[in-house]
């Protein structure tokens, strides 16, 4: 009886003293108007740097601070929905208006093929090991480009 008490104390006392770590969370505002912005997708690219895909537009984020390195005449116009890096080290997006654009040392090209782009959402975006450009659309299907 006394070691079963014994058991039921020393139980008791670890699980009062051990308890686990609570989580921490800090908020980053990704605008400059620290407004809350629905985020569609992160990608951490080759540098460190983080970008933000988001309703107001495309933000790198450094760490401390994040911006929006859109055109002030594309800022709030592009939903972006996918991220990547190519080989180059070029950033490419894709938006919910079927626009794909890359930024390539701080200047923003958009992407235009000779097919035409597609109207639906881009889903993602890729890059297989030759290079080529792969992206996804919703209801359009899959395109790769040489």
């Amino acid at each position: 009886m006394k070691i079963k008490l014994l058991h039921i104390f020393i139980f008791l006392l670890f699980h009062i003293l051990a308890h686990a770590q609570t989580a921490f969370f800090s908020s980053i505002p990704v605008d400059e108007a620290d407004e809350a912005m629905p985020v569609n997708t992160l990608f951490k690219e080759s540098r460190g740097y983080i970008w933000i895909g988001a309703r107001g537009g495309l933000y790198m984020f450094n760490g401390k601070t994040s911006r929006n390195i859109l055109p002030d005449s594309l800022k709030n116009r592009l939903v972006v929905t996918a991220i990547e890096e190519d080989h180059h080290k070029r950033i490419w997006f894709g938006c919910q208006n079927g626009y794909i654009g890359f930024i390539e040392n701080n200047i923003l090209f958009p992407f235009k093929p000779e097919e035409g782009l597609p109207a639906k959402p881009i889903t993602d975006i890729l890059f297989d090991k030759t290079g080529r450009l792969w992206f996804s659309t919703a209801d359009e299907g899959v395109y790769v480009l040489d």
